[in-house]
């Protein structure tokens, strides 16, 4: 057989098994991360772009890996609150929100870190976080904290909190959580019922029926005479910060979370994290003593730079504390976080949901579709694969100077962006519209970090 015929028959059978893979990827919604050679052939690519490039590791013991992050040492000394939003599902968008966290607290101070998670639950992490033996820690971590970390990769943090806690005793870090109740079968029976059960003079089939009622009205006109019993005997429930005070925030907050769920979710969801924010009862009082502050959630909370005239004003904290808010007006620095939805299954490939903690639903789908395109042995779960949205030239640039700069995530610069901007009006319409997109979700926010891939968060096994 001639040279010629060989390499005609290599193509051939190449071409095939990558029609092939692409038609099993397809079943499934899946398509492949670029190589560097196909990231590299984009219409960008005579474009000279600057760009910072930062590391996707964790924070080390030490707290010291933070040598790409040193343009944030005026941010830190200047701003009053920095925001991160993020892209959902990211262990490396983790790693880079505990990396920004903890330089922050290496440049300045930023003692509280207020996080999109349900209000309840951030007092026992913070028990947690100040527990300096490391049995009682574990201990408490096994038998009560549990229900309310969702993922690995969240516990991995809380562990580095009270790491840190442990060695600047001169800077303590504490956490909050100004979200509703969304697991309110949790808040109600492991927070409420256990409380209310210690009152005296009660009884449990009462305490049963009322918990039994949900976040009806009559389950809140029930409760509230408890609440007031509760405040009369100085109650306290099994650990020092289970008080009749923190009790009556999470009754609030379960209030909140009905009314949101009756009608106008997104308005009254909005209205309770502020209230969460900036009431003294809740954290509104290192806001009103001058502490600084860092949120950190879904990239539409943290908008600092919306238009007055935007729908999406009213339901943004970042623009409420930029905009409104006396405290921290003109005080704020937002960074996005994009991680564009390429994840590799890693850890999740072949770990039944049924058996972790509750997540939420689009995360349940996308690690449904990775398991079964595992078990087929379609994808490899060491390799990142695009979940969500078409591919594009702009993407394509990304992933190019991400593989130039060892795998990182990367910001262009503000020239870089006008460049590709003027740049992409030469092109055809759609590639101009994917970085007109892009540029204009960019400038809702101080800083815009890609990162390209990532595996995708861990969720945690049941206890």
């Amino acid at each position: 057989m001639n040279r010629q015929l060989l390499i005609a028959l290599f193509v051939i059978i190449n071409s095939v098994s990558f029609s092939q893979e692409k038609a099993d990827l397809e079943k499934y919604s899946i398509s492949k991360y670029y190589t560097l050679e196909e990231a590299q052939n984009n219409i960008f690519k005579d474009i000279n772009v600057n760009i910072i490039a930062l590391f996707t590791q964790d924070i080390n013991s030490a707290f010291s890996n933070i040598d790409d992050l040193g343009w944030l040492k005026e941010i830190a000394f200047n701003k009053k609150v920095v925001l991160i939003g993020e892209t959902h599902y990211s262990r490396f968008i983790t790693h880079l929100k505990s990396r920004i966290f903890f330089a922050l607290n290496t440049y300045d101070y930023f003692p509280l870190i207020i996080e999109e998670k349900p209000y309840s639950m951030a007092e026992y992490i913070n028990y947690f976080i100040h527990l300096n033996d490391d049995k009682e820690a574990k201990d408490f971590f096994n038998d009560e904290l549990k229900p309310f970390v969702y993922t690995e990769e969240d516990s991995i943090f809380y562990e580095q909190m009270r790491n840190w806690n442990k060695i600047n005793k001169e800077k303590p870090l504490r956490i909050g959580a100004t979200d509703l109740e969304f697991k309110r079968s949790v808040t109600l029976n492991y927070i409420l019922k256990p409380y209310f059960l210690s009152l005296k003079n009660t009884n449990k089939t009462k305490i049963d029926s009322i918990i039994d009622l949900g976040l009806s009205d009559e389950f809140f006109r029930k409760i509230r005479p408890l609440l007031q019993q509760a405040k009369k005997q100085n109650l306290t429930g099994c650990y020092s910060f289970i008080t009749s005070s923190y009790i009556a925030n999470v009754i609030a907050n379960l209030e909140s979370t009905a009314k949101a769920f009756k009608s106008d979710f997104d308005s009254n969801r909005h209205e309770a994290i502020k209230r969460n924010l900036t009431d003294g009862s809740f954290f509104g009082s290192y806001f009103s003593n001058g502490s600084k502050v860092m949120l950190y959630g879904g990239g539409n909370h943290m908008k600092t730079n919306v238009e007055i005239n935007n729908s999406i004003k009213s339901y943004s904290e970042g623009q409420f504390l930029t905009d409104d808010y006396a405290p921290t007006k003109g005080k704020t620095y937002s960074i996005m976080i994009n991680g564009m939805a390429c994840f590799s299954s890693d850890k999740m490939s072949f770990k039944k949901l049924d058996k972790c903690i509750m997540q939420g639903s689009q995360y349940n789908q996308i690690v449904t579709r990775m398991q079964n395109a595992c078990e087929e042995n379609i994808i490899d779960k060491h390799t990142a694969y695009y979940y969500f949205n078409e591919r594009n030239d702009f993407e394509k640039l990304i992933a190019a100077q991400s593989y130039l700069n060892k795998n990182s995530a990367i910001m262009f610069t503000d020239k870089s962006w006008q460049k590709l901007l003027s740049s992409a009006a030469a092109f055809h319409n759609e590639e101009l519209n994917y970085v007109k997109s892009a540029y204009e979700h960019k400038i809702l926010y101080n800083a815009y970090i890609f990162v390209p891939f990532s595996p995708i968060v861990t969720a945690r096994i049941k206890k």
